[in-house]
């Protein structure tokens, strides 16, 4: 790894696509543990707007509302676990379609959040849902929705780096808009270094990472080497690009050609100029925990010993399995943090009739509405019987829950685990 911990890489799923689908076909595995790598599959709350999007619509974003707020809120509460062991300079956002338009607005509005912004066919910021079918705005309007979104951060683009790809099949959104995104990007970079304009050179996309990948790209770079990359990926449709092997497009997601991920994780890793290791420095790139234990680099810590608290999905012990990528749709122990359970509730018998009351208060609430009352303890952070990660898998963000607050002012999920209830 570089720099002081893992990478963490936010992945936003497109209009009409769960995180689950995401999930289940995205190839994140790999990558995620060759690199450190922390990745997380949220849900779009409330089930988004229109078909299920997220809300990149418009110029009137803001880091204290929207969308963009629970995104935030999330990467904080993410970079607080100790668990995970999160370097909050190598925090990166990422998506397709809606979530490719969320993670431009989020690149925007908060550079010095994001060191890095992959965008999979997604629309330029400061469109509106109806703009998507044709390229409605142009490199000058974007880039100052992009610097005002920004204000005083601005000065932050000078470390970001981004990558924009999508398909000649892509007849959904405007193939148009990943040049557009590559060139607005690469003018606020010039911008920010002081330089007229970034330099430009031909891309060999079949050299990339995937499956058969094919396609035409153009690097951007400055004097000290690549900030942005565009690719136009041969026959892929409006899919989430994840290169893992041969067969048809399925929840919008391509596994034949360029696996979009690891070509992020790769450029983000070996050009990241905020931490130590990153860009022109050397210091390995990445790997497995050195802990002597089971393999971190994408699968977190368990609090007990047993439960893997990863999040990059499941554990292969037979645990339950509380991964950030998403969550079950059965009803089982499948509980990722990308959206609530279908099971309705925990196991352990939170919710239930308690069999005592030994606690002093009772609040309700959302998991954003709950962060005044997390902190950190041994097994992460979270409240005293469960991790961020694992709450977050059983409610996602928008299904409130209540928490029990001891005598001694720790807060519990399960009021049996609260102490004096025997």
């Amino acid at each position: 790894m570089i720099g002081s911990g893992r990478a963490l890489l936010v992945v936003l799923h497109g209009c009409a696509q769960s995180y689950g689908d995401l999930e289940s076909y995205g190839n994140w595995v790999d990558t995620s543990e060759d690199y450190g790598t922390v990745i997380s599959l949220p849900g779009v709350a409330g089930g988004g707007v229109y078909f299920g999007c997220w809300d990149y619509y418009g110029s009137s974003h803001s880091r204290g509302s929207g969308d963009a707020a629970d995104l935030l809120a999330h990467v904080d509460a993410l970079l607080a676990d100790p668990t995970l062991d999160i370097d909050p300079n190598q925090v990166y956002i990422a998506g397709l379609s809606s979530g490719g338009g969320m993670a431009m607005v989020m690149g925007c509005l908060a550079p010095d959040v994001f060191a890095g912004v992959g965008i999979a066919a997604g629309p330029t910021v400061g469109t509106s849902a109806f703009q998507t079918a044709s390229v409605s705005t142009s490199l000058a309007t974007a880039q100052a929705t992009c610097e005002t979104l920004a204000g005083s951060h601005a000065d932050d683009f000078a470390t970001q780096h981004m990558a924009a790809i999508s398909g000649t099949n892509d007849y959904t959104v405007a193939q148009g808009y990943t040049q557009l995104n590559a060139d607005v990007f690469a003018a606020l970079y010039a911008d920010a270094a002081g330089l007229p304009s970034l330099s430009s050179s031909p891309l060999v996309v079949e050299d990339l990472p995937g499956f058969n990948p094919a396609g035409v790209g153009t690097v951007y770079e400055d004097e000290l080497g690549p900030r942005a990359l565009r690719i136009s990926a041969t026959g892929m449709g409006h899919a989430w690009p994840a290169g893992s092997g041969s067969g048809p497009e399925i929840g919008f997601v391509a596994t034949q050609g360029v696996d979009f991920a690891r070509v992020l994780v790769e450029m983000l890793t070996a050009g990241n100029r905020r931490v130590v290791g990153g860009g022109l420095s050397e210091g390995g790139t990445g790997g497995e925990s050195s802990d002597g234990g089971d393999d971190l680099g994408t699968t977190g810590s368990s609090s007990d010993g047993g439960d893997d608290l990863g999040t990059t999905g499941g554990s292969s012990d037979g645990g339950d399995e509380f991964g950030t990528t998403g969550g079950s749709s059965d009803g089982g122990d499948e509980l990722g943090t990308g959206g609530s359970s279908g099971g309705g509730g925990s196991e352990d018998g939170a919710g239930e009739d308690p069999p005592c009351e030994p606690w002093v208060d009772v609040v309700v609430a959302t998991i954003t509405g709950h962060f005044p009352r997390f902190s950190s303890y041994p097994g992460g952070y979270g409240v005293a019987d469960m991790t961020y990660v694992a709450l977050f898998g059983l409610y996602g963000m928008y299904t409130a829950f209540p928490l029990y607050q001891a005598a001694d002012g720790d807060w519990y999920h399960d009021p049996a685990n609260v102490p004096g209830c025997e």
